[in-house]
C-alpha cells in the first residue's frame, strides 16, 4: 500500500479507531495516510468533525415570503426619493448647462 491509497476498509473510509485517532491528534500531528484520505473524503471529514452520527440538515420550506404591498410601495418611494436627491446633488455640482 502506498501513501496515496485510502486506508483498507470495506467502504474505503476510515475506521472508528482511525477517526478517533484523528480527533485526538493535535494540529499538524495527524498521520500522513489519514490526512491524505481526509482531504478527499467528505464523509470522513464530517465524521471527524461532528462525530459518528450523520448530520441532519434542515431544509428550507420553499422560497422566501414576498414583501407585503405596503412594504413594496414604501421601498419604491424611498428609491425614487434617493434617485431625485442624487440628480439634485448632481445638478448642484455640475450646474445647468443651458444657462
Amino acid at each position: 500500500m502506498t501513501d496515496l491509497e485510502p486506508p483498507p476498509t470495506r467502504s474505503g473510509c476510515l475506521t472508528e479507531e482511525e477517526v478517533r485517532e484523528v480527533r485526538e491528534a493535535g494540529p499538524g500531528e495527524v498521520p500522513d495516510r489519514l490526512a491524505r484520505h481526509l482531504v478527499s473524503c467528505v464523509r470522513c471529514q464530517e465524521r471527524a468533525l461532528f462525530g459518528p452520527e450523520p448530520r441532519r440538515r434542515r431544509r428550507r420550506s420553499g422560497s422566501p415570503a414576498l414583501p407585503t404591498p405596503v412594504r413594496a410601495l414604501i421601498l419604491l418611494a424611498i428609491m425614487i426619493a434617493v434617485l431625485a436627491l442624487f440628480f439634485y446633488t448632481l445638478n448642484q455640482f455640475v450646474g445647468d448647462p443651458y444657462r
